[in-house]
């Protein structure tokens, strides 16, 4: 009863869900009465924010949550910001075919500075159908295809890594079990999940990627997390397309270094990360519960990029802590990363600040 009323307010599409319970004409048979109210399906998020890649921005969102009155989604959303212009039309269909896959079917382009300075663009689609097993376990599967463009605004190139325009087209299967008991502040449970993706990207591509994250209650308002990343190109790095290499780096990555700052860099031009085919990242965090939407952490990062396959570099490591805010006209994170191991070519960045605000 309870997960029913959840998957029909989770579809955005009714204002108000009612489940009770009605006698029938057996003593030991109950039927299941559900009532619902259509609310606004339909909706124009103007906001501004700021984040690593896309710097200060303001976007624009339409969705519709009750495409042709079949709960299906269409959402259309164009970013605008110092570094990263982006847009992009989705379309989701939850019981594709009348199966319980959902379908989505995205076309997108978008174009933003990189860790270098010079410019990436990308303009292609996918195409993704996910599949329940169970309440907690799903799998999926992903077609891409993909124009990938660089510009250097005749600023110097890599001397010694070529970096060019190419196409990609793969294919990805993921499983992802999540057991956790809150988005915001998990406080039990863990997200497991694995994937494998191949096709061509400039050349033969293939790519593993690991993730396990759990989360510990030590008391009422303290949890110990631990996100553990684990990647792999068992491949000649050089001849993989460059966007679709391993970086390292950044708020979501490793904290105290700039997006993709830190592992190999270009031996002629110091500034351009050359990417790398074997990753292992590792995030310890502490938790403080303050109110329901206010959270503090104490965190340690460690990491490692190398440029071949199945080996490690040398280590890098930081240290910090941060805040997590849900406002209601605001999402917000900061942390701030103090690099305490690293190499003289990483590029370091202090202060890592996301914000998300609708108005």
């Amino acid at each position: 009863e309870v997960r029913t009323r959840e998957r029909l307010e989770s579809l955005n599409v009714f204002e108000t869900v009612q489940v009770h319970e009605q006698l029938t004409g057996d003593s030991n048979v109950r039927d299941l009465v559900v009532q619902v109210e259509q609310g606004n399906t339909g909706s124009l998020i103007f906001g501004a924010g700021f984040g690593d890649v896309e710097g200060g921005f303001v976007y624009a969102n339409y969705i519709e949550h009750n495409l042709f009155g079949l709960a299906r989604d269409l959402r259309i959303s164009l970013l605008m910001g110092t570094r990263a212009m982006s847009g992009e039309i989705s379309y989701l269909d939850r019981y594709f075919m009348g199966t319980d896959i959902d379908a989505q079917f995205s076309a997108f382009h978008r174009n933003f500075r990189r860790t270098g300075n010079f410019r990436q663009t990308n303009t292609g689609g996918t195409a993704e159908f996910t599949r329940p097993i169970n309440e907690c376990l799903k799998d999926s599967v992903r077609l891409r295809l993909e124009s990938i463009g660089y510009d250097f605004d005749n600023r110097d190139r890599p001397r010694d890594t070529d970096i060019e325009d190419y196409v990609a087209a793969t294919i990805r299967y993921r499983i992802n079990q999540d057991t956790r008991d809150d988005l915001f502040f998990p406080t039990e449970g863990y997200v497991a999940t694995g994937s494998v993706e191949t096709g061509v990207a400039e050349s033969f591509l293939l790519k593993l990627e690991g993730q396990l994250a759990s989360y510990y209650r030590v008391s009422d308002d303290w949890v110990l997390a631990n996100n553990t990343m684990l990647s792999l190109i068992p491949l000649d790095i050089d001849n993989v397309g460059y966007a679709d290499r391993l970086f390292m780096g950044g708020s979501g990555d490793l904290r105290g270094f700039r997006v993709s700052g830190a592992g190999p860099h270009d031996s002629g031009n110091s500034s351009i990360p050359i990417g790398g085919a074997t990753k292992l990242i590792s995030q310890f965090e502490m938790r403080h519960r303050f109110t329901e939407n206010f959270a503090g952490v104490l965190f340690a990062d460690v990491g490692m990029l190398n440029h071949d396959p199945l080996e490690f570099a040398t280590p890098r490591a930081s240290i910090g802590a941060g805040v997590r805010m849900r406002l209601p006209v605001a999402s917000v994170s900061l942390d701030v990363g103090v690099p305490v191991i690293s190499q003289d070519e990483d590029q370091r960045q202090i202060l890592h600040f996301n914000m998300t605000s609708a108005f």
